[in-house]
């Protein structure tokens, strides 16, 4: 990989950390007039408009911004209305935050990824670089950021301006820090993780035993935050390793269990239980010591940008492109050979027709117009034939397959043309259409709005 691009952007990200001081950033404040939080968008098949962001909040005390479960959503999918998250809105709103709340740290509960791959290490490389120059104070890892290998992400610590914390864990003979302390704010953070699926060079010790032997040099902390990547039934049995004396000033944390920052409404056994949601859309504001203890704030689409994060946001998708990961990949055999649409329409005119003006038979076209027609989680509901042989390379090798034409639905035509065979793809129905319109990409999506649209005879 390009490390001395990402070395580079390393030095971007440290400026970036100094200038988290009051006036550092040029975007103005953001305006005032939702408040924090969000509710789901209707699914009526119409985009919802975006919302103003809410007032930067204020706390009386230390505040430690909560992210993680992000499962590689650096940015928010292009087609998705409104567009929520962003590492550069994250930037732009942690800058902010600190300038009214100085006693403030950030800690990632790790998902940063969901799984491995080329692409992936990019954007791992880019969150990490991005994460540096918020000056996060610590990076948890999950059991997804380690499926790039055990190895390729203790590399990644070099990466880093902050700890990767798990007490429970080691890659060979590199362990990982236990704790770490979270700036100003007086507090600690202890990192746990489960036994995962096998990933060469990892030792997970118990979870349990390794919060004894961390809680023992907590006594002096103001507070104490577990970050537990492993299931929500295992904390009762893990506040059990939180002395009677710690107990009123620990809290657990548990990515991955709630889309957007919650406080859960049950303790374990009397110890608080937060989650950081996920998927990059808000940031959690844990307040220790206060009531509530959580609160959340919304990156909204309408909320300002910081340029050294977009920058960085940029670098990655530029690596992407550059790379041409869409031609790499692991291509499985199709049920039958495409034809293309052309053929369809010597019989099917008339469906033919109905669709040529149809958003479908312009999907590339709207990747073209922002530069991610080579990046593969965006191509991949945009052409025909996606990751099969036979259908989508690029726009190079296969220009006939890009856009949404007949055979993406119903299946490659070759054995229907040759015998009047039923296409591969049988009844298209909303199971065919929620594969790329699922709730992260099309959240507005409803079949009974969205089908008479492309609706063909």
């Amino acid at each position: 990989m390009n490390y001395g691009a990402w070395k580079a952007l390393t030095v971007v990200g440290a400026v970036f950390a100094a200038a988290t001081l009051p006036g550092a950033f040029k975007n103005p404040p953001p305006a005032a007039v939702v408040p924090t939080g969000w509710s789901a968008s209707p699914q009526d098949g119409k985009p919802l408009p975006p919302q103003p962001p809410a007032p930067i909040p204020k706390f009386d005390g230390p505040v430690v911004v909560l992210t993680g479960n992000e499962r590689g959503f650096i940015r928010p999918c292009g087609c998705s209305k409104p567009k929520l998250g962003g590492i550069d809105r994250r930037a732009h709103a942690i800058a902010k935050l600190r300038e009214k709340n100085p006693r403030l740290a950030a800690v990632s509960t790790g998902g940063l990824i969901a799984e491995g791959g080329r692409q992936q290490e990019l954007k791992l490389d880019a969150f990490l670089v991005a994460l540096s120059a918020m000056n996060y104070a610590a990076f948890v890892p999950g059991p997804d950021d380690f499926k790039i290998g055990a190895q390729a992400l203790v590399e990644r610590k070099g990466m880093c301006s902050f700890p990767m914390v798990l007490a429970n864990a080691k890659v060979g003979e590199t362990a990982f820090d236990g704790q770490a302390k979270l700036g100003d704010t007086g507090g600690v953070v202890v990192g746990l993780i489960e036994p995962m699926a096998p990933v060469t060079g990892v030792v997970v010790t118990s979870a349990a035993e390794a919060l004894t032997r961390e809680l023992k040099t907590c006594g002096e902390a103001a507070f104490v935050l577990v970050v537990y990547n492993g299931p929500q039934d295992h904390l009762e049995a893990l506040a059990d390793a939180v002395p009677e004396a710690l107990r009123a000033k620990t809290t657990f944390a548990i990515p991955g269990h709630a889309d957007m920052p919650i406080e859960m409404p049950k303790s374990a056994k009397g110890v608080p239980v937060v989650v950081p949601g996920g998927k990059g859309r808000a940031i959690g504001l844990f307040l220790p010591g206060k009531k509530p203890l959580f609160d959340s704030y919304t990156l909204v689409e309408k909320l300002p940008v910081d340029d050294a994060a977009a920058e960085i946001l940029g670098s990655y998708r530029r690596f992407v492109r550059e790379e041409n990961l869409v031609t790499a990949l692991n291509r499985t055999k199709a049920k039958a050979g495409y034809v293309g649409d052309g053929k369809c329409k010597e019989c099917h005119a008339q469906a033919h027709d109905d669709l040529a003006d149809t958003k479908h038979q312009k999907a590339m076209e709207t990747l073209e117009k922002s530069g991610d027609d080579r990046d593969p989680e965006c191509v991949k509901c945009h052409v025909t034939g996606w990751a099969l042989d036979g259908g989508y390379v690029d726009l190079d090798k296969t220009p006939e397959r890009k856009d949404i034409d007949c055979e993406q639905c119903h299946g490659p035509g070759s054995d229907h043309v040759a015998s009047l065979a039923k296409t591969p793809g049988g009844k298209v129905d909303q199971a065919t259409c929620i594969k790329c319109h699922d709730p992260d990409n099309s959240p507005q999506f409803k079949f009974e709005t969205y089908w008479p649209k492309i609706v063909h005879r």
